[in-house]
């Protein structure tokens, strides 16, 4: 058949016609089934232009495609995706607003579980897929942080993620190496991202096969890795498809990465208010752990105070055990030691009994009734026998 594939491209856009040229082979043939002549063309063109041409069709120009045996072959299942599109609001049911919306297939279906603490701002249960009628699903991976500071690093966290994600969905995962690619980082809400939060970007792609309910399928992993100076972001999406499908699926994905509308000022200011709530709540958190923490080491340190307090107490009570000193006087040998530390001695007043504290350099101290004190080490000098005086001896306390 020499019919070119823009020639085709226009004929089948007007498909309500039924009227088609050849410039080669007799079509004649097919007059009677229109369909198979048109099946004949189609299988001349790529999934992507099959997936074009389906996208220029009205709904009543499609319904007359997919009436064909052809779309309905396994083989080319690639085409037949209704194209007309639907809105869909993705929710934070925990902060109750529209996250943002998406335009999807008539024919999909979204399921969607996404609950942000409206006391903290953190992210507690992430679940966003999209489900095509032919076993298809894109799935939009939890975002993710990892922190190279404290030794995670992209591919490891990006390992876990990726079977994580997949696991109860898919078995014997096969997974390819992971790519380069920039592809990732021409979606819309991705392009938003790298201009309102400075990055280093990244973008990767992962292909990947397995088994689902018994049947094989396909898939690519679509991955954007963000680093600061704050540590990593991970943003990622998997395509999984029926095997002779994917292509059809990533065209979907596509096509939705470019009508997303996250313009919720409502959600962002939630958000934002949701964060303020639980940086207060840390940070009360963190001064109720102080004040509690300084009551309980306040508490320890008056303990100490009242034990040693109890040790001196009870040590002081050791020593004085007799309740006298040497010659049952009271200054005890605790007190001899202070009188010690201190370079001093004790010694009785004769006149008063009262005991005070005199210089050390001296042996011998004599008092008068007039309280007048005198020191000497001459043991031969005795004042107690000046005429006229009043001078005695004053014993030292404990001998």
């Amino acid at each position: 058949m020499c019919i070119s594939k823009n020639i085709t491209l226009f004929l089948v856009s007007s498909i309500c016609l039924l009227t088609i040229n050849s410039c080669g082979q007799n079509m004649e043939s097919y007059s009677d089934k229109p369909e198979e002549g048109l099946a004949a063309m189609l299988e001349q063109l790529s999934p992507e232009e099959l997936a074009y041409v389906t996208q220029n069709l009205s709904s009543e120009e499609q319904k007359i495609l997919t009436s064909g045996t052809f779309l309905n072959s396994p083989q080319n299942q690639s085409a037949s995706i209704n194209y007309r599109t639907k809105k869909v609001n993705i929710i934070d049911n925990g902060l109750g607003k529209v996250m943002y919306s998406v335009e999807v297939p008539e024919n999909w279906q979204v399921r969607q579980n996404i609950h942000t603490s409206a006391y903290n701002g953190r992210l507690q249960t992430f679940q966003l897929d999209y489900l095509g009628p032919n076993g298809e699903m894109i799935r939009v991976v939890r975002p993710t942080t990892y922190q190279p500071q404290y030794g995670q690093q992209f591919q490891g966290t990006w390992n876990q993620l990726f079977y994580q994600s997949l696991n109860g969905i898919v078995q014997n995962i096969n997974p390819g190496s992971i790519q380069r690619s920039q592809k990732p980082l021409t979606a819309s809400s991705v392009r938003k991202a790298m201009n309102q939060s400075p990055g280093n970007y990244q973008g990767f792609e992962q292909s990947f096969s397995g088994i689902v309910n018994g049947q094989a399928i396909e898939g690519k992993a679509s991955i954007v890795n963000m680093t600061n100076n704050m540590g990593g972001f991970i943003l990622a999406t998997l395509s999984i498809s029926p095997k002779g499908l994917l292509g059809s699926t990533l065209t979907i994905l596509d096509g939705m990465n470019g009508t997303v509308n996250s313009n919720s000022e409502a959600y962002r200011q939630a958000l934002a208010h949701a964060g303020q709530r639980g940086l207060a709540a840390s940070a009360a958190a963190h001064n109720q752990k102080m004040s509690q923490l300084y009551a309980k080491t306040n508490s320890m340190v008056q303990e100490l105070r009242d034990l040693q307090s109890r040790d001196n107490a009870d040590f002081s009570r050791n020593l004085r055990s007799s309740g006298t000193g040497y010659n049952g006087n009271p200054h005890t040998a605790n007190d001899q030691f202070t009188d010690y530390l201190r370079d001093v001695y004790t010694i009785e007043n004769p006149y008063s009994g009262i005991q005070e504290q005199v210089d050390s350099r001296y042996q011998y101290w004599f008092i008068n009734a007039a309280g007048e004190r005198r020191g000497t080490n001459d043991p031969n000098l005795d004042l107690t026998n000046v005429p006229g005086g009043t001078w005695k001896r004053a014993p030292r306390a404990g001998n």
